[in-house]
């Protein structure tokens, strides 16, 4: 009776362990379910530049590589003296499968300016479409 139980339950106990683990990974696949199960219908973000030359590229890289696909970018230049509004219109022209707006401002009026302003549009943009 010994040498079964010792033969019987290494064996035994390996098959609860089995059947166990599947009936976990079943539960927990099924149960799993994604934060958030569709993308919204879009997302703009906008970027208010003033001399941003150097740290424009890297920027819109990061912007762009993203999971949310459905992305448009608008591109504010504050009249700046560098050459921003020229790599924002590279951009635009090196990515034209993506929503890219570029919007040049002739005076600097501020970051604050610029995002209050290019929102009021897009909530306009918004309720009317």
């Amino acid at each position: 009776m010994f040498t079964n139980l010792i033969i019987l339950y290494p064996l035994i106990m390996t098959m609860v362990w089995i059947i166990g683990s599947i009936f976990y990974q079943i539960q927990t696949h099924k149960s799993y379910s994604p934060f958030i199960t569709e993308q919204p219908e879009g997302v703009s973000i906008l970027v208010p530049c003033f001399n941003e030359q150097a740290h424009l590229e890297r920027t819109f890289e990061s912007l762009i590589t993203q999971q949310h696909k459905n992305i448009e970018i608008i591109l504010i230049d504050d009249a700046s003296v560098d050459n921003t509004l020229s790599i924002m219109h590279t951009l635009q022209q090196k990515h034209p499968h993506l929503k890219i707006k570029i919007i040049s401002q002739k005076e600097n009026l501020g970051k604050a300016t610029a995002m209050n302003v290019k929102c009021s549009i897009i909530v306009r943009q918004t309720t009317n479409s």
